[in-house]
């Protein structure tokens, strides 16, 4: 009893000892950097300000990491954010994607999907709604199931529009369109109008036809006008298609079907029955007397009895053909052919000949021969190669100089090839070459070795390799890998791997590591803090979190908000200027603003899926899909109600055209090309276009690319920067030299600049790697972090100096460069003994430290066989 009063009266008075202590360092002493709060798997928190780096992770569910202008956040697996330089991309489950890039950006929230660049806009809510607005003007809308496909020009001049039961079409004062079975055509020369199919009338400067079903009438001018005096041109006039005639300057016609057909213009005539014909013009005669046929001119001449005679052939001596039944002779120039059907076919031509007949073919050429006989098939080349096949049992390959392959099936085969012999007689198999044999029984046992090198199997058991820089064995239960540099295996569920320069353990399902110096994570059960520069976050996962800023302000540090959530009723992001973005589940929407305070100010919100507002300087937009749409830009205002879906549309001018039909839309011109197949479908391609005076534009290679199938596929590429997401299992991006991929619920990987490595593997490890040259250091700056479970290690090289720490969470942690700067904590933090540049101190509950005390540091006898750099002693 005495003794545990007396414990309890040493721990009481422990903290008011350590008050006198905690004192505010003078402008003299030694600043001493605050130590880390390491609790793996649950909380982790570390700052670096000299190098603006933190790391702060919570329960492994939510990161915040910060490596200069390179950040992450991720909140495992609601959502998880990128930022690099000037471009930044968000990704929160179930579906809100948002990338943000110099130059352009888009959004994808559930079915609606925003995205502009410096050419053009698109909005689009599938699978009901699209629209595309470029910047110099135009515009292309579809709204189902009113409007299938509207395009209108800047100037409104140029109009298509397409509907079910008709089209519109507008370009200048031309304008087409249908309206069920009625359709007209007009511009300021011509007219044409069909009311299908009793009525057609065409009017042209040169033509005018009236058809009233059965009866037409069609005029046009006469090809050579000797005089203007008097009007002239060719009528066609009749019933069709019986009885009709027409007539006009030298021009006579008429027919009476099915008796005859007569036609004469100038010196051609023409007379058609169906037991003669004639046809005569200036040079030649045609026409046929019951059976016989002939046509005689000054180049060719032919004569016949269908079909039992045939002959014919030009003047010049170039072409003779003969057929009598069966027999056909042709040649022209040198080729000839002949054939007695169905017997045979010979082909002859100066290059070679062939003949065909049943079961035998063979062809011959300056090359060689190759032959076919039923079963078997020869081919013998110019240069003393062989093929022999005798189909299915024999077969025999023989190429110059060396080269053979010999099948006598199933029983033998040989292979060769210069001095390499390959041969089989199953169940064996060896192979023989200079300093190279193998072995193989049933396929089952090999080995094989040239030199040094070697390669033995026996399936399914074991698989060993072996050569002077590596060696191998794998099984179903062991896999291990030696080398000069390094070791590595596998023994379910135990992963390890060692090098000098690097290490990692991994045992399933009990231990994961990751670790980053460019931002500061705590996490504690479901309570977490997420710090990234002057940013934090706290909160109480998944309900609830706050994201505030410390900015200063007239000489003073102050606390702002920047964001927060609380689910399921709101999520925002927002910085100290009244910008950011709300999003509002109750509401099924967002709201967003930015540029307060500037000439480019913008608010937007979306509200019951289907509902928007946008407002800018200049721009007013207002609807509800499908109810109305309003948009206002300075003088211009634009309003439409619901309209019918439209069936197909098709629009082409110069190397562009666009069109849609049902579903389907398309938009190609040399710079870009674009598909949508509603619901589902979007594609979009961009191409490197050049100039040419002569030729005009030039569609050059690839350079960026959409696709996506809504809602299981979205990738697409944009010069250094590609991206390709499964939801919900899968998301992979690459920016350049940065990449990261996630791999639901488990896997998260990340490599960026300056050899920024992260690995998790949830919730057992996690790995963080990176490598900087700082501009006012001469040696390069390392940190790598590995977590396995409660073990974890860093190292982290800076000045030339290797700090190594190891701990077991949450029962101690180790830190040690030197003599003179080493650390030594419990519980995390909660207490522990630090000593840096010689001064010691103490630290209690994580955050107190007592005033450092100078200590005088004795090398030991052994520190020259350490492997860590040694400080100067400090007295």
């Amino acid at each position: 009893m005495k003794n545990s009063l007396l414990l309890f009266s040493l721990l009481a008075a422990v903290p008011a000892a350590a008050l006198p202590l905690m004192e505010p360092a003078t402008a003299s002493s030694v600043v001493m950097k605050d130590r880390p709060v390491r609790l793996p798997p649950l909380f982790w928190y570390e700052r670096d300000r000299e190098a603006d780096t933190h790391l702060f992770m919570a329960a492994l569910l939510y990161w915040d990491v910060k490596d200069g202008d390179a950040g992450q956040k991720l909140f495992f697996p609601i959502f998880y954010e990128w930022r690099e330089g000037g471009r930044s991309f968000f990704l929160s489950l179930p579906m809100i994607l948002s990338y943000h890039r110099p130059g352009g950006h888009w959004l994808l929230a559930g079915p609606f999907y925003r995205g502009s660049d410096e050419e053009i806009t698109r909005t689009a809510c599938f699978p009901v709604y699209w629209q595309s607005i470029r910047r110099e003007g135009g515009r292309v809308t579809v709204a189902l199931p009113f409007l299938f496909y509207d395009y209108r020009s800047h100037d409104r001049r140029n109009i298509d529009t397409v509907f079910p039961v008709g089209f519109l079409r507008k370009r200048g004062d031309m304008n087409m369109g249908l309206l069920g079975p009625y359709f007209w055509e007009t511009d300021p020369e011509s007219r044409f109008r069909v009311l299908f199919p009793l009525y057609w009338h065409g009017r042209a400067p040169d033509t005018r036809f009236d058809v009233f079903v059965p009866f037409y009438h069609v005029w046009a001018s006469d090809p050579v006008v000797l005089s203007t005096a008097a009007p002239t041109g060719r009528h066609w006039a009749g019933l069709f298609p019986l009885v009709g005639a027409a007539w006009g300057r030298d021009f006579r016609s008429n027919h009476l079907l099915p008796l005859y057909y007569f036609s004469r213009d100038g010196d051609r005539r023409s007379f058609v029955t169906i037991p003669y014909s004639s046809f005569r013009e200036s040079d030649g005669r045609s026409g046929h007397v019951g059976l016989y046929y002939y046509n005689h001119d000054p180049d060719l001449t032919v004569n016949g009895v269908f079909p039992f005679w045939m002959r014919r052939c030009s003047t010049d001596g170039f072409e003779s053909k003969t057929q009598v039944l069966n027999f056909y002779y042709s040649r022209e120039n040198e080729d000839v052919f002949h054939t007695f059907f169905p017997f045979y076919g010979y082909w002859r031509t100066p290059e070679g000949s062939r003949t065909l007949s049943w079961g035998y073919w063979r062809s011959s050429d300056r090359d060689g021969s190759t032959g076919w006989c039923l079963l078997y098939l020869w081919k013998e080349g110019e240069n003393g190669d062989q093929n022999r096949i005798f189909f299915p049992l024999y077969w025999r390959f023989k190429r110059a100089p060396d080269w053979q392959v010999d099948v006598l099936f199933p029983f033998y085969t040989r292979y060769r090839d210069g001095n390499t012999v390959v041969t089989a007689v199953p169940p064996f198999v060896w192979s023989r070459s200079p300093g190279h044999r193998t072995y193989s029984l049933f396929f089952l046992y090999w080995h094989d070795r040239e030199g040094d090198r070697s390669v033995t199997a026996l399936a399914p058991l074991f698989l060993t390799q072996s050569n002077p820089e590596r060696k191998s064995l794998f099984s179903p239960i062991l896999w291990t890998r030696r080398s000069h540099l390094s070791r590595e295996g596998i023994f379910p569920p135990v992963y390890w791997y060692r090098s000098a320069e690097a290490r990692r353990t991994f045992v399933v399902p009990f231990f994961w590591d990751v670790r980053t110096d460019s931002t500061d994570l705590r996490v504690l059960t479901l309570a977490y803090r997420w710090r990234r520069g002057n940013t934090t976050e706290i909160g109480f996962f998944p309900l609830w979190g706050t994201r505030s800023a410390l900015v200063k302000k007239d000489g003073v540090f102050r606390r702002e908000p920047r964001g927060g959530y609380l689910l399921p009723f709101y999520w925002s992001e927002i910085d100290g200027k009244g910008n950011g973005m709300w999003v509002i589940p109750p509401i099924l929407g967002f709201v967003s603003r930015s540029g307060v305070g500037t000439e480019r100010e913008q608010f937007s919100m979306n509200y019951l899926l289907f509902g928007s507002v946008r407002k800018s300087k200049d721009h007013l937009e207002h609807g509800f899909f499908p109810l109305y749409q309003f948009n206002r830009d300075k003088k211009d205002v634009n309003w439409w109600a619901p309209r019918i879906i439209a069936l197909a549309a098709y629009d082409r001018k110069g190397d562009r055209s666009r069109g849609a039909a049902v579903l389907w839309f398309w938009w190609r011109d040399p710079a870009v090309d674009r598909d949508i197949v509603l619901p589902l479908f979007y594609r979009s391609r961009k191409y490197d276009v050049s100039v040419s005076t002569e030729a005009g534009v030039r569609r050059g290679e690839r350079v960026a690319g959409t696709t996506v199938f809504f809602p299981v596929w979205w990738s697409g590429t944009d010069g250094a920067h590609s991206y390709l997401y499964l939801p919900p299992f899968y998301a992979q991006d690459r920016n350049g030299v940065s990449r990261w991929r996630l791999v639901a619920p488990l896997w998260v990987s990340y490599d960026g600049e300056q050899e920024r490595k992260l690995r998790i593997l949830f919730p057992l490890y996690w790995r963080f790697s990176s490598a900087r040259r700082p501009p006012s250091s001469a040696a390069e700056e390392k940190k790598d972090v590995v977590v396995v479970g409660p073990y974890y290690q860093v190292d982290s090289w800076r000045q030339g100096l290797r700090t190594h720490t190891v701990g077991v969470a949450p029962f101690f942690s180790r830190t040690y460069t030197g003599p003179g700067d080493k650390y030594f904590e419990v519980l995390g933090g909660l207490f522990g003994r630090d000593v840096q540049a010689g001064r010691r101190r103490f630290r209690f509950l994580w955050f107190l430290y007592t005033s450092p005390k100078s200590i005088a540091v004795q090398l030991s006898r052994h520190t020259g066989g350490s492997r860590y750099p040694v400080r100067e002693t400090v007295s």
